[in-house]
């Protein structure tokens, strides 16, 4: 559902998806079933803004996308890379102007640090959309070079380019 919402703007997905997830948090549930579905619902919520037609009701959601997404990653980011991973995702999608980025950029940062001692435990497509934000990053940041290098690391990680690698694979041809 969250991923329909992702996709599919004014289906009222979105709704649904914070909802379900909403309600699933609220529930007594494992720790590692609850560092994956709190900063889903977070997302979700920050969807939901997205789909909003009132502005204020936009800035409601968005602003409670953040606590939730923060509230997972202070809870659960110490054992789980889901909720760094999330955050840095809606944190590098929400406009300039809500001055997420640098938080998103010290997520992907952590994730890197964690992707290079824990390689073995990040699953290849969660690397590569690390590795593919990151060069998001170097490249926002003017480091052309290492944005290149991410992007092809992200290509390597997604060899058939189903995701982060087709990603990759087109800011590679623009940029090359």
């Amino acid at each position: 559902m969250h991923n329909l919402a992702r996709f599919e703007p004014q289906k009222g997905w979105a709704d649904k998806a914070a909802d379900l997830l909403q309600a699933l948090t609220h529930k007594t549930l494992p720790e590692e079933l609850e560092a994956i579905l709190l900063p889903y619902w977070g997302s979700a919520v920050g969807i939901e803004a997205r789909d909003d037609i009132n502005p204020l009701g936009k800035l409601f959601s968005v602003y409670k996308s953040f606590g939730i997404l923060d509230e997972a990653v202070s809870r659960y980011g110490a054992f789980s890379f889901y909720p760094q991973l999330i955050r840095a995702q809606v944190d590098w999608d929400v406009p300039s102007f809500f001055n997420r980025r640098p938080q998103a950029q010290a997520d992907l940062q952590a994730l890197m640090n964690w992707s290079e001692t824990h390689h073995e435990k990040l699953p290849l497509p969660v690397r590569a959309r690390v590795e593919f934000l990151w060069g998001m990053v170097q490249k926002q940041d003017g480091r052309l070079d290492q944005a290149l290098a991410a992007w092809k690391a992200a290509v390597a990680d997604d060899p058939a380019q189903t995701g982060p690698g087709k990603d990759a694979e087109e800011q590679l041809q623009r940029y090359q």
